[in-house]
């Protein structure tokens, strides 16, 4: 599978959370937003990772730079009108299991 393959499972996964995609792979000076996705007054960020790793590991990995990328975005949208939503931020892992099937986690980040 390419990448683009697990950004679109994603989206799947999250509009059948009932998300409607508002942009795909947004990027501005100093960070890139892989999804974004809103839920009535709900923003959720997106970050989309993919590895033979287990989660855990990908997950220790990712954690802190993606917290640091998520406070960065939250000073950039602090005066615009995002700033009126409930903003989250998640990184959803595709890893192969040992079966060599595709599974997904999802982990809060903020």
């Amino acid at each position: 599978m390419d990448y683009k393959d697990y950004e679109q499972a994603a989206v799947k996964i999250y509009q059948n959370l009932g998300y409607r995609l508002i942009v795909k792979n947004y990027r501005k000076k100093g960070y890139e937003i892989d999804l974004l996705f809103q839920k009535q007054d709900k923003i959720q960020i997106v970050e989309v990772k993919a590895s033979c790793l287990d989660s855990i590991e990908i997950i220790n990995k990712f954690a802190k730079s993606q917290y640091r990328f998520y406070k960065r975005f939250l000073s950039k949208i602090e005066n615009s009108r995002l700033s009126t939503y409930n903003l989250s931020f998640e990184i959803i892992i595709f890893a192969k299991n040992t079966r060599k099937t595709l599974e997904f986690e999802r982990y809060k980040i903020f």
